[in-house]
């Protein structure tokens, strides 16, 4: 389930307790069971890739396990489980704002067109909400009450592809190991994009009428034919 901190509003020092005491009531929920108790040596927590999960956890429960059930895979969540829940319209508000409020190439080149990147300016401008602060990447105001709104559907669905995996594993790894592999493919055909470019950037300042112009014109039909071959592999993803 999702909860929403207001930081104005929690004394820093209690944030772990109100951690503690909202994980238990939506466990209690969920299990249909008032006497549930989360013991740290006995409790296990599930997640997909918990580099973030593993350091919040620890710190509200001391020694307790979390569980990564991607097994290595690189691509996201949501592409992994694209046959049980085929969504790609996350954060369509926010990509908005975003688009018309931060520098594309500064999106480029920090990654964060995912929506798990998104899931995290998200939560930067719901924070920058809560303390009543403005940033470069503000330029005009945010709707909140839509943010959170796409926020808590991403959150939903990721809990409920998580449960899907946990039932489903033979079929899943089957499934997703492929997706993996086209993932591999795009990552490194977008590599060579990103040298192409370098390589571009670098031949601004010559002089186009010396031999450089042609293999300047030859870095471009590269590239274009290497982002072809993206979008083509990114098409095969989406089946």
């Amino acid at each position: 389930k999702t909860f929403i901190f207001d930081f104005n509003k929690f004394d820093p020092k209690d944030i772990n307790n109100i951690l503690r005491r909202r994980i238990v009531q939506d466990v209690k929920e969920l299990k249909k069971d008032r006497l549930v108790r989360i013991n740290p040596k006995t409790t296990q927590f599930i997640s997909y890739s918990p580099s973030l999960e593993k350091r919040i956890l620890s710190k509200v429960y001391k020694g307790v396990k979390v569980k990564d059930i991607s097994e290595g895979l690189r691509i996201s969540i949501a592409s992994a489980t694209k046959q049980y829940i085929d969504k790609d319209k996350y954060f369509q508000y926010l990509k908005e704002y975003v688009s018309r409020n931060v520098d594309q190439d500064f999106i480029e080149n920090r990654g964060l067109e995912s929506d798990g990147a998104l899931a995290a300016i998200a939560g930067y401008y719901l924070y920058m909400h809560s303390c009543n602060k403005k940033s470069e990447f503000m330029k005009e105001d945010i709707n909140i009450d839509l943010l959170i709104e796409e926020l808590t559907i991403y959150s939903k669905d990721d809990v409920i592809r998580m449960k899907y995996i946990e039932e489903n594993k033979e079929e899943f790894f089957r499934i997703a190991k492929e997706r993996d592999l086209l993932f591999s493919k795009i990552s490194k055909v977008a590599t060579k994009i990103n040298g192409i470019k370098n390589s571009l950037n670098n031949l601004e300042g010559i002089d186009p009428k010396i031999t450089i112009k042609e293999y300047n014109k030859l870095l471009i039909s590269k590239k274009e034919e290497l982002e072809k071959e993206k979008e083509e592999l990114k098409i095969l993803l989406k089946k």
